[in-house]
């Protein structure tokens, strides 16, 4: 449970659509406006974190909240839904790997990894497939590619770890 300063920053939980989210209720993100950095103001700055506002926060008074975790974005499979923790726990564990991308596909994953020269692909995608049976989609396909290099955004600099579908329609589950 962390408390946020209320005289020095705005902490504002919010749901998907930027919406205020009840005590209670798990945040989608969280909106940050620095009071106190006049030279350079944050406003409304977006942290992609899930906080749960402690029921009984006064408007007035400091917020308190649990920090749930960061959302590189759910991956969504009909009515099967993967943290992304799922699959960062895989890759982190993996000595060899030092950088990776994960971009969902219709039916699994595909994974680009920058690893050394030890790197077991097979072994990647194994334990990748299991993670993902047991989190509840019963017939992942994965597939585990070693590459030189991750894009990175051209102004920030930063290289987005998970790449959900961007569809209108969620993808499906396939069953056995």
């Amino acid at each position: 449970m962390i408390t946020f300063a209320s005289d020095v920053c705005i902490a504002e939980l919010v749901d998907s659509r930027g919406q205020p989210v009840p005590a209670g209720t798990p945040s989608a993100k969280v909106l940050i406006t620095s009071l106190y950095n006049l030279t350079q103001p944050l406003i409304r700055y977006e942290l992609t974190d899930t906080l749960t506002a402690a029921p009984g926060t006064d408007r007035g008074g400091y917020l308190r909240a649990g920090v749930e975790g960061r959302d590189d974005g759910v991956l969504r499979y009909g009515d099967v839904s993967i943290h992304p923790h799922v699959v960062r726990t895989v890759l982190a564990s993996s000595a060899a790997v030092t950088e990776y991308q994960v971009r969902q596909t219709e039916h699994g994953l595909d994974v680009a990894v920058i690893a050394g020269y030890d790197a077991d692909q097979a072994a990647l995608r194994a334990a990748l497939t299991g993670r993902m049976r047991r989190a509840g989609l019963p017939e992942p396909e994965v597939t585990v590619r070693v590459v030189p290099g991750i894009a990175r955004h051209p102004d920030t600099g930063k290289a987005r770890r998970f790449i959900p579908l961007e569809t209108m329609q969620a993808p499906t589950a396939r069953r056995s």
